[in-house]
């Protein structure tokens, strides 16, 4: 499994990166909107973990960006991680083309059955 982790708080990737290495997948990590957009370009993921980026987009924001670079014949499902659990959030994110959203603190488990769900062949 191909895994695009967005986040600019290092803090935060490095909690992810140790559970997707134990999980067993493969990821890559965008810290800026300049670097998101060139790894969407270039790569293929099996999916998307979207927070927000310091000084840059939200992560609704992002999920738009990344609808709108991957044309209809490439999709790759993008769920929003994020501290921020009220509804108004998770409506804006699901809106925004996300399909759906995992609360912090991210626990082993849930990521686990999150890419599981969004990732049948995982």
């Amino acid at each position: 499994i191909h895994v695009l982790i967005i986040d600019s708080n290092k803090g935060n990737v490095q909690i992810i990166r140790s559970m997707l290495k134990e999980l067993g997948a493969d990821f890559e990590v965008a810290d800026s909107k300049n670097e998101v957009v060139n790894k969407i370009q270039t790569e293929d993921y099996d999916v998307i973990l979207v927070d927000c980026l310091e000084s840059g987009p939200s992560g609704p924001d992002i999920a738009k960006m990344i609808r709108d670079i991957h044309s209809s014949n490439r999709y790759c499902p993008i769920i929003a991680v994020s501290a921020n659990t009220s509804d108004k959030y998770r409506d804006s994110c699901l809106k925004a083309g996300m399909n759906d959203f995992m609360p912090r603190p991210v626990e082993m488990n849930a990521l686990a059955k999150f890419l599981t769900r969004w990732v049948p062949e995982y």
